[in-house]
């Protein structure tokens, strides 16, 4: 569950300047930096006058089952908390913990999303979610999320707003399940 050098390297950039949206599809870990061998380059870090080793950035595919989407949601929230650890004062991540990610990760996979069921007169399930409805819901949380943090709340707070948020999940969940 360890975050991937390159991946850490691109959040610790991201929770210095601004927050933005991360894609599933750059949550990596150790083990997929063995496997795909990324490959360091000496750059310019231009604001600093210095020379850094950074890592090339590569993708993976999106997840396709609830195990792996719980694998990078919690490598995403490793990445978080050690940031939190590396940028003590940054006040947006004082409340950036694993736990508070695994609550929302628990809501996520729980009844009121993707246990969710539109039910037939027979009380039998007609309609459930997809992993595809849930991680275009969960993203769009994410982005108000990252929002709200640039703002200036706490990640705790802001993700509880996004995760309220009544339009985010009529326009991105409701709708299209």
């Amino acid at each position: 569950m360890t975050p991937s050098k390159g991946f850490f390297e691109r959040m610790a950039r991201q929770i210095a300047t601004r927050f933005e949206f991360v894609h599933f599809k750059t949550v990596t870990n150790r083990t997929q930096d063995d496997i795909n061998q990324p490959k360091t380059n000496l750059t310019l870090d231009v604001p600093s006058g210095s020379f850094r080793n950074t890592t090339q950035d590569y993708t993976i595919p999106m997840p396709k089952t609830s195990e792996s989407l719980r694998n990078r949601m919690k490598v995403l929230a490793l990445c978080y908390v050690i940031g939190r650890l590396k940028f003590p004062l940054k006040q947006q991540l004082r409340t950036a913990e694993v736990d508070v990610i695994m609550r929302y990760q628990e809501w996520l996979f729980g009844e009121r999303v993707w246990g969710m069921a539109q039910l037939d007169h027979n009380e039998k399930p007609i309609s459930t979610p997809t992993i595809h409805h849930v991680i275009h819901y969960d993203s769009q949380i994410r982005k108000e999320h990252c929002r709200l943090m640039n703002l200036g709340h706490d990640f705790a707070t802001a993700l509880e707003a996004a995760k309220n948020s009544g339009e985010i999940r009529a326009v991105h969940f409701i709708s299209p399940v």
